[in-house]
């Protein structure tokens, strides 16, 4: 049973994210207007504001498939492929700030890595001969855990 999900950040993340990127544009042009600038400040806000734009570009979506022999998920070049054979079991769990601190792929309290958009509902996998388990956000837990299960 084939399974894809694409999830999107949150609204507000991405309205906080333009404006950090208005905030570099906006110091960019006051370290050109002004003379006495130091002569490194332009290159290193240029480089600032391109590397934050790359990594919104790659974190922007989730995206989760089942494909019937494995398990592939991540953020654009970030992504976990795991063969279905592997998965020991999965199951709902909840997603909140408390235990990963943020959206993105972060490390939580009690051996997980957590791939999300925001907080809330997901599953927690649990792979053979491997010490961490996987957290993912997930708009129908059920579903993809049937999904996995059913392969």
């Amino acid at each position: 049973m084939p399974y894809s999900e694409r999830q999107n950040l949150v609204w507000w993340v991405r309205y906080l994210i333009i404006l950090v990127f208005v905030g570099f544009i906006l110091g960019l042009s006051f370290t050109f207007s002004d003379p006495k600038t130091p002569s490194w400040v332009s290159p290193f806000i240029t480089i600032l504001v391109l590397f934050f734009l790359l990594i919104f570009i790659n974190f922007r979506t989730l995206e989760i498939k089942v494909d019937g022999r494995f398990l592939e998920f991540g953020f654009g070049i970030f992504r976990k492929k795991i063969a279905l054979s592997d998965i020991i079991f999965c199951e709902e769990s909840k997603v909140t700030f408390g235990k990963y601190g943020g959206i993105g792929i972060r490390w939580g309290f009690g051996g997980t890595i957590c791939y999300n958009t925001r907080f809330g509902k997901g599953v927690r996998i649990k792979i053979k001969d491997k010490r961490k388990d996987y957290v993912l956000t997930s708009d129908n837990p059920q579903a993809l855990c049937q999904a996995i299960k059913t392969g």
